[in-house]
């Protein structure tokens, strides 16, 4: 048998960095590696993500900042687990974002489990 790794994905147009390729034996269910005479435990690593972009990376500073402010205002209110930082409602951030003079905003993307970051400039 013979399986091939998927390749990671591309960064983004967003700047945030593609995520890693899947090791081959991690598409395998545990019975078909024990079939194989194996443990059925085999083949979990993963490639690393690709690196985001510098202006990526200052956009989460940013959020981050406006997300502790934030709960510092409204210590009771959920926020949104997105991927590097606890986001409060999309319409206070992008609120926060102009009035810091931010030429960026955010969008929710994949039934509101990820965001995206557009540059207004653009």
């Amino acid at each position: 048998m013979v399986i091939g790794g998927d390749g990671g994905d591309a960064a983004r147009s967003d700047g945030r960095g593609g995520r890693g390729g899947i090791s081959p034996l991690k598409k395998l269910s545990k019975d078909t590696l024990q079939a194989f005479g194996l443990s059925g435990y085999e083949g979990y690593g993963q490639g690393g993500n690709g690196q985001n972009s510098i202006q990526y990376d200052r956009a989460l500073r940013v959020l981050c900042q406006i997300s502790a402010e934030y709960l510092e205002i409204n210590p009771d209110v959920p926020m949104y687990q997105m991927p590097g930082v606890l986001m409060p409602p999309v319409e206070w951030v992008n609120s926060s974002l102009e009035k810091r003079c931010e030429t960026f905003r955010i969008k929710f993307i994949d039934n509101d489990t990820d965001f995206f970051i557009q540059d207004n400039n653009n």
